[in-house]
């Protein structure tokens, strides 16, 4: 990538790729409803899934939740407001008949840290008063609670859906070797889960559902340095970005969605293997524009000084 046109084309590619998978995921619940579609599900009945490709309902969510910071991020800077506005609805009806509570609590993280750094303090007010509003003055709070429940006991859903069993016995593993661990991409799937075999809730698991230990337990400590010096270098750059470039530029643009972005992914690097597995295209994404970043703003110094040591007086 050697100029912003060529970022902003990739990330235009990329949640084009997204989009098309969130369609393929409405696709298969009109034409394969027994795969596309979980029923007796939550509050709604129905859980939309992937037929084909196949994709859990957490990923289906997750899709809706980057569709929906693409839409909020473009219909704040851009012209084009209706085609964005279609977007966001279509994105939200997504998110919410994926029944999945990580995208949604991640869309709820980054909408508030994209409007702080895209400078919209009116709306940030705005979006305060109105859930101030529906939270006391409306039955909003029991429907709410009672959707993102789907259908578990207290049981169910203080035990993450029976990840912290994994949890537990991950930090263990963990602690026999913890600084080179069990094997990258195995130590999860091979020391934790044929523990936990038996446990027909993390029957279908893939993983421990957490990016850190997962790291932990498949690399240990060494390298999860290198993992996490990575995912704060790109929060520091974007962030660094996002107030320091001219308002409404493009700089600022991609810096805003960014952040939306590197947010959602934070929160659901705690439930599932977000930032490494089978490949994370939109960190990547987020953490090459963030490394760009970087890179420009320290070409644009060094041009900076050579330009005043050439014009600079001579003594």
């Amino acid at each position: 990538m050697r100029s912003l046109s060529d970022m902003k084309s990739l990330f235009d590619w990329t949640w084009l790729l997204v989009a098309l998978l969130a369609a393929s995921a409405w696709a298969g619940a009109l034409l394969w409803p027994d795969l596309g579609l979980r029923h007796d599900v939550g509050l709604l009945g129905v859980q939309l899934a992937g037929a084909i490709p196949a994709m859990e309902t957490n990923h289906v969510g997750e899709l809706g939740a980057i569709l929906g910071i693409v839409a909020l991020n473009r219909f704040l800077f851009s012209r084009d407001k209706a085609f964005y506005i279609v977007l966001f609805i279509a994105a939200m009806v997504t998110l919410v008949f994926a029944q999945s509570r990580s995208p949604i609590t991640g869309f709820l993280v980054a909408v508030p840290l994209m409007l702080f750094a895209a400078r919209r303090i009116g709306p940030i007010a705005l979006t305060a008063i109105l859930l101030f509003a529906a939270l006391t003055l409306t039955s909003f709070t029991d429907i709410f609670w009672e959707f993102f429940l789907r259908g578990q006991n207290e049981v169910q859903f203080s035990s993450l859906s029976g990840r912290t069993e994994g949890w537990v016995l991950g930090w263990e593993l963990f602690k026999r070797s913890p600084l080179l661990g069990f094997g990258a991409y195995a130590g999860g799937r091979f020391a934790v889960l044929t523990e936990l075999g038996r446990n027909l809730s993390a029957s279908e698991w893939s993983s421990v559902l957490n990016t850190w230990l997962e790291i932990m337990i498949g690399v240990g400590l060494l390298g999860l340095v290198f993992v996490a010096a990575a995912f704060i270098r790109t929060w520091v750059n974007l962030l660094s970005s996002a107030f320091s470039s001219p308002t409404a530029s493009l700089t600022h643009c991609l810096a805003v969605e960014s952040i939306g972005i590197l947010a959602l992914i934070s929160v659901r690097s705690m439930f599932t293997t977000e930032i490494f597995w089978h490949p994370p295209l939109t960190f990547f994404l987020v953490m090459g524009y963030g490394e760009f970043l970087y890179r420009l703003h320290k070409y644009s110094r060094r041009r900076e000084a050579v330009f005043a040591a050439r014009t600079s007086p001579t003594v």
